[in-house]
């Protein structure tokens, strides 16, 4: 592939949480869905959402994911969730209901044995 059609690098691996960020987040959809499409140009792609997303739709992997009032959150000045809590924040959230059959937030599965594992077994 060259020119507008090819990325500037290889990518082996996305992790997509809790968006719809890699189709209706930019400007080009449809030059985003023919990357996803295209395994040549990135190999795995994992979602994690409470929905099945346009995105989803192309992912390799589906993980379910908890709602906010199943999940510990902090969130910031720009109502974005941010991973410390060493830094300025409106609030902190605290789960008021258990998540429901499989669902984990994304940081305990991305804490869970293997994780790094099979991601350094990725091709």
């Amino acid at each position: 592939m060259i020119g507008a059609d090819r990325l500037e690098s290889d990518i082996k691996l996305i992790y997509a949480v809790a968006s719809n960020c890699l189709v209706n987040q930019h400007m080009n959809v449809n030059r985003n869905a023919r990357i996803l499409a295209d395994e040549r140009l990135v190999e795995v792609l994992i979602v994690q959402d409470q929905f099945l997303t346009p995105t989803a739709r192309f992912a390799d992997l589906v993980l379910p994911d908890t709602t906010y009032l199943e999940r510990h959150d902090v969130m910031s000045m720009l109502d974005r969730p941010i991973s410390e809590y060493d830094g300025p924040v409106d609030s902190v959230r605290i789960p008021v209901v258990p998540p429901k059959g499989d669902c984990k937030p994304f940081q305990e599965v991305l804490e869970q044995p293997g994780v790094g594992t099979v991601t350094k077994a990725l091709p």
